[in-house]
């Protein structure tokens, strides 16, 4: 079972986030055995189908620049010294690119290929950086006999040993027919040598097959394994994402005492506090010149209702006792919105009540007319 660094097992599968970080400082899946038996391959694959133009450029090479050496850079190739020296330099040039500037540049490739593929083409320069960590000789001891470190070096020998052996199996086989290449002529003797290089290198490359398999699925064993987290980090990682319950509990309760001093504070201008009797109560205002109809300018219930009531006391708004009312206009409308029509009626009768009571001048509608009294129509209510 994996642990951190304090000692607490890690038995929780990665998350989504910490996937992601991993990838970000360049922790990502990748075998590198399959890199090897990749560029291996296709290597070989490459060298033997460009084996023919490669052994003409050679032999022209040599045709061309040792066979007629014995005659002076004058004689037979009829140039000039510069001219000559001019023509070695780029016919070498030309055959080194055919020889091996085709092979470096397909494994360059393979290489990247290979990696980019298992890695999805990461880019990160997080492992360049310099890490102190990376001289303690503790840490490098601990690496060597870690399960991953125990593993490289079994794979490694065991890598050797397979290799020593298809050699030598190969080698020995042919023992007999190599003693014989000194009779043949040079192209059937680079002949031969290249296929027999071929076939071993196609018979390690196959036992190698299986050793990148294996190595692979350790891999992904120990990723998976070395990214997992305890119950605290999974927690930790929530907390930081969504945010502490606490914090954000206490952000709420902040918000909520913040509007309701700014709630608070419009309740002296209020006309009219409808209130059931300490349970709810809403604070109504009615401004003909901006609203079509009444306003709630503040509601609460328990204390908040009493606090608003107190608050209209000192600002001399009156209130009064509408059960039915108070509750209808606290549930179904909300701080800042103009009463629906269904309480037109209601709030119409409070507020000709406080206008008469207070001998307050009738506010008039947006069309500059005083509401109608009871059993007339007109403005924004039906008496």
């Amino acid at each position: 079972m994996a642990e951190n660094e304090n000692g607490e097992e890690k038995t929780e599968t990665a998350t989504a986030k910490k996937r992601k970080d991993a990838r970000e400082k360049g922790n990502v899946l990748k075998s590198q055995d399959i890199s090897v038996v990749c560029s291996l391959f296709m290597t070989f694959l490459v060298l033997r189908v460009t084996a023919p133009l490669i052994y003409t450029s050679i032999s022209q090479f040599m045709t061309k620049y040792v066979e007629n050496a014995g005659s002076g850079m004058e004689g037979s190739l009829g140039m000039a010294r510069e001219s000559f020296i001019r023509g070695l330099i780029l016919d070498s040039g030309k055959t080194f690119l055919i020889a091996s500037g085709i092979i470096m540049a397909v494994s360059f490739v393979i290489a990247i290929l290979s990696n980019g593929i298992q890695t999805q083409f990461l880019i990160s320069f997080e492992n360049l950086k310099f890490k102190i960590d990376k001289l303690n000789p503790i840490n490098g001891i601990k690496k060597m006999f870690s399960i991953k470190g125990v593993f490289e070096l079994a794979k490694n020998l065991l890598k050797m040993i397979i290799l020593a052996a298809v050699v030598y199996s190969q080698i020995s086989k042919r023992l007999t027919e190599i003693s014989r290449l000194m009779y043949l002529e040079p192209k059937s003797g680079v002949l031969y040598i290249a296929q027999s290089a071929f076939s071993i290198v196609m018979t390690i490359g196959g036992v190698f097959v299986a050793v990148a398999v294996v190595d692979f699925m350790f891999q992904r064993y120990q990723y998976e394994n070395d990214l997992k987290m305890t119950k605290q980090e999974v927690k930790d990682e929530y907390k930081q994402m969504e945010g502490d319950p606490k914090i954000k509990s206490k952000r709420r309760a902040i918000q909520q005492q913040m509007a309701n001093q700014r709630m608070m504070q419009e309740v002296p201008s209020a006309d009219v506090i409808i209130r059931n009797p300490t349970h709810f109560a809403v604070a109504v205002k009615y401004d003909p010149a901006h609203h079509s109809a009444p306003v709630i300018v503040a509601k609460g219930k328990d204390m908040v209702a009493l606090r608003i009531v107190d608050a209209g006391a000192e600002a001399d708004v009156p209130s009064v006792e509408n059960k039915p009312l108070a509750r209808a206009l606290f549930d179904n409308v909300e701080i800042g919105a103009e009463i629906p029509a269904e309480y037109y009626q209601g709030v119409a009768d409070v507020l000709w009540f406080v206008y008469n009571l207070k001998n307050k001048p009738i506010p008039l509608s947006g069309k500059n007319e005083p509401p109608p009294r009871r059993g007339g129509r007109g403005g924004p209510y039906n008496y």
